[in-house]
């Protein structure tokens, strides 16, 4: 098994402690991977064209979870960073994250948090891990449903109080997969053009990941670039959602 989260604590959570609960299975898992995304049901804009951000604005995409494989897995956990420039990314914070299996909230960077000097380096860490045990010892983050009856005795570990772990839904393998998180960040005021700021955002388990078995398992990075672009002349964002509609925002100029 693999899930290394050595520079992660997670309260009073014990990694050591709870792979010691994983179970093992003798199937064959899938190789685990999660999607950057702008909309939930979108297509992965991972890949060699930049995204261009203007100056101030907000961006937001979706990590969408999915595996190699149409059948449900036994995957048994995952750990997931999210690497980004955060002298040209600002504000960041990552929501909407999926509870099943959760471990703990995103934590983030030290140079993430003011006063603290941000960083080209910093990222986003979240955890999740599996912990059911099974009669037919399997595990099943995220395809398998943890309802506590018929094979399973436990479910997802679910530490704290209150718990921090409240869906126990199965995801799936089959696109657009399960919705991870939602990543929402402001490119900073001084990244006006691609020449000043450009780079790259990348999903990465850096080998933080865990199965129970399977020459093929582990997981593929995906990362995008983004480029800073001219801020807009004027902001049309009227209502501050982070989208521009006639309907609402336009609605609200004419009104003004």
């Amino acid at each position: 098994m693999i899930f290394r989260l050595s520079q992660q604590r997670f309260g009073a959570c014990s990694i050591a402690a709870a792979l010691s609960l994983l179970a093992i299975s003798a199937s064959v898992h899938a190789t685990q991977i999660v999607d950057p995304r702008l909309t939930v049901g979108g297509a992965s804009i991972a890949g060699p064209t930049p995204i261009a951000v203007p100056a101030g604005s907000t961006f937001t995409f979706y990590g969408m979870y999915t595996d190699d494989s149409a059948a449900p897995q036994s995957e048994s956990g995952l750990g997931l960073k999210v690497k980004y420039n955060g002298l040209h990314l600002t504000n960041v914070t990552v929501t909407e994250q999926y509870t099943k299996c959760r471990i703990a909230p995103a934590q983030y960077p030290a140079g993430n948090v003011p006063p603290t000097t941000p960083t080209a380096t910093d990222q986003v860490v979240m955890g999740w891990i599996d912990t059911s045990i099974r009669t037919a010892g399997a595990v099943g983050w995220p395809d398998t449903a943890d309802t506590v009856g018929g094979a399973v005795t436990a479910a997802c570990l679910n530490p704290g109080t209150p718990p921090i772990n409240s869906d126990f839904a199965a995801g799936t393998s089959v696109a657009p997969g399960q919705k991870l998180f939602k990543f929402t960040a402001t490119m900073a005021p001084g990244c006006t053009s691609a020449g000043l700021c450009t780079s790259s955002v990348t999903l990465d388990s850096d080998g933080n990941y865990s199965y129970a078995s399977g020459a093929n398992s582990g997981f593929t990075p995906k990362s995008f670039t983004i480029n800073g672009a001219a801020a807009p002349a004027c902001n049309l964002d009227v209502d501050g959602d982070t989208l521009v509609l006639a309907a609402k925002d336009g609605t609200l100029i004419q009104r003004a």
